[in-house]
């Protein structure tokens, strides 16, 4: 968050942030109820759409209006790749991952 040509406001325990594309603000982080911010009411514009990237199975979309979009639309892969660097050969159990934007340096 120390971007700073970036203005992120939190609401709802949500941070986001307006993207390059007008109308659209990135979600970068949702966390649980069990930790809660402060809203801090800033201005990030006129952001009617939120976009929203990663792994989270706990969120619940119920009630929005959620699509995937594309590949063809994606502008550049966004490959999780987990390798498992002991000798215990782990595999990744996606119903327990949480990523999202906020975990790599999209916005």
């Amino acid at each position: 968050m120390a971007n700073p040509e970036s203005k992120y406001r939190i609401s709802d325990n949500t941070l986001y942030t307006a993207t390059d594309k007008v109308g659209i603000k990135a979600i970068l982080l949702k966390l649980p109820e069990a930790i809660s911010l402060n809203d801090n009411n800033m201005n990030i514009g006129f952001c009617p759409v939120n976009l929203w990237i990663g792994i989270d199975a706990s969120i619940n979309w119920a009630g929005s209006l959620y699509f995937n979009i594309p590949d063809s639309m994606r502008p550049s892969p966004l490959n999780f790749i987990f390798k498992d660097l002991t000798k215990e050969n782990r595999k990744l159990d996606f119903k327990n991952v949480r990523f999202n934007a906020f975990d790599f340096d999209a916005y």
